[in-house]
């Protein structure tokens, strides 16, 4: 699934961009570089929170990595083990 993003944010943008670019007609222009300004500030949001998240999981002094176990994986653990319990009650499954 990972390849599907740049497809649908990175290759349908540069096909469009291009043939607004190609018209004589600059009324898409404004469109294309709208959306271009709005992935640039996306894409540096990204990067940034996530150099953050890396280092606040990373950290001892941010007790970050016991933070997202216990409020995030924790509970993913438990919907697991119920579905598991509930697989096993289908015939053929157990």
């Amino acid at each position: 699934m990972r390849g599907a993003r740049p497809a649908a944010t990175l290759l349908y943008p540069v096909y469009a961009s291009i043939q607004a670019i190609e018209r004589p007609s600059h009324r898409d222009n404004k469109q294309w570089l709208s959306y271009w300004i709005l992935y640039s500030f996306i894409s540096l949001f990204e990067i940034t929170f996530w150099i953050f998240l890396q280092w606040y999981v990373l950290l001892p002094a941010f007790n970050g990595a016991t933070f997202v176990y216990e409020n995030y994986m924790r509970d993913y653990r438990k919907l697991t083990g119920l579905l598991n319990d509930l697989r096993k009650m289908i015939p053929g499954e157990g």
